[in-house]
């Protein structure tokens, strides 16, 4: 019931009398499918876990500024009731006149430009159930105000509740040496994940450079982990903070120089920072034949150099995009992030591709190796897997 407060809230606001204008125009879509991840590591338990998924997406217009969308994910894993959700990605209405623009509800948003992980992506919780590398968000209440000038844009958010990390079942590890107890996190604010977080944003492009700039205020996303009362789990505890950031990115011919920078002040903690510099390089034909494929270059530094527990202090990310043209749709991506520092890695090679209009088939196996006890990724270093999914798209 919380998490569709916003939505309906505002839909009292605006009355009844704009809803029969819904029929004028309403887009439907979305996929049902079936997903099987295997663990390499024969010692997990589970060592397999075989979800259904489906994702709704609508979105239309109820009048001639008010409109609505809605993305809704949803994972059922037979076995395993703690691994099955339903998230609101998106279900939001947005009101729109002239350069001004009101979203209200549930919503995904993302900033960075790198392409192995992004340090400035603050807004949004990451769903590592679906992906251990969080490319995917999960969705966060929110009222967000933009104001769209000819080069500049500047967004206003205030996110009424925290929305916390899903861990799904108790047993599995997630690569931290311990199961993860997410029913008994803690906060460092008395209202717990009823805090209000602020955060404002300006973002423009000028000539051939595309940059933002950002602050935050409220519960940090990233949570620290504590050991349970009998020492045979973990406990997320996510404190109180500051963070400003910026991104920037310079478009030079075929290459692309990215930027990312971000500075936190924890309530409770030493302040810290990480940045990423990359480049990504736009080739022509691959191998004689004329893919769309891109080449990138990233290094990770982070501040907290003596926090074993903290990933990514000293690394260097490599990979490769194809995607092939034709109605197929096809991508392989491969890429692999090296710690500098403690000689741990940590990759991925995947492959999707359209078999038939509807019909979607994805692949994709990580995998993880580190010999130093003070490499955050030391816990990991058994946790290789490989996913297949099928989708159905509508």
């Amino acid at each position: 019931m919380q998490r569709a407060g916003l939505l309906t809230c505002a839909l009292a606001l605006h009355g009844a009398a704009v809803l029969p204008a819904a029929a004028q125009s309403i887009d439907v879509g979305g996929f049902v499918g079936i997903e099987a991840l295997r663990f390499a590591d024969s010692d997990l338990e589970p060592d397999s876990i075989d979800s259904l998924t489906a994702e709704l997406r609508a979105r239309g217009d109820l009048s001639e500024s008010l409109s609505f969308d809605l993305r809704l994910y949803g994972r059922a894993t037979p076995g395993e009731p703690e691994g099955s959700y339903v998230d609101p990605t998106v279900a939001k209405l947005t009101w729109r006149r002239g350069p001004w623009q009101l979203d209200v509800g549930y919503d995904l948003v993302f900033w960075g430009v790198a392409e192995g992980r992004n340090v400035v992506n603050v807004l949004n919780q990451r769903d590592q159930i679906r992906d251990l590398f969080f490319d995917r968000g999960l969705g966060q209440s929110m009222i967000a105000a933009r104001w769209f000038g000819s080069s500049v844009t500047i967004e206003a958010f205030v996110l009424p509740r925290f929305e916390e990390l899903d861990f799904g079942a108790e047993g599995r590890p997630w690569g931290l040496g311990l199961p993860v107890d997410g029913d008994a996190a803690t906060f460092e604010s008395a209202k717990g994940a009823d805090h209000i977080d602020y955060a404002l944003r300006l973002s423009g492009v000028a000539g051939d450079l595309e940059y933002g700039v950002f602050a935050f205020d409220g519960t940090l996303r990233e949570p620290q982990y504590r050991l349970g009362p009998q020492g045979q789990t973990l406990v997320p505890h996510y404190r109180l903070g500051r963070q400003i950031g910026a991104e920037a990115q310079y478009t030079a011919g075929p290459a692309l120089y990215k930027f990312e920078g971000v500075r936190v002040w924890p309530d409770s903690d030493d302040s810290y920072w990480s940045t990423i510099f990359g480049v990504e390089y736009l080739l022509g034909e691959t191998f004689g034949q004329p893919w769309d494929t891109s080449l990138f270059a990233e290094y990770y530094h982070d501040s907290r150099r003596d926090d074993s527990s903290v990933l990514f202090q000293n690394d260097l990310f490599l990979g490769t995009q194809i995607r092939l043209p034709g109605t197929r749709d096809t991508e392989f991506e491969i890429g692999a992030i090296f710690d500098l520092e403690h000689d741990g890695v940590i990759g991925s090679v995947s492959l999707s591709s359209r078999l038939t209009r509807n019909l979607r088939a994805s692949a994709e196996y990580i995998y993880a190796d580190a010999s130093d006890p003070d490499d955050a990724l030391f816990n990991a270093r058994d946790f290789d897997q490989a996913s297949f999914g099928l989708e159905w798209h509508f």
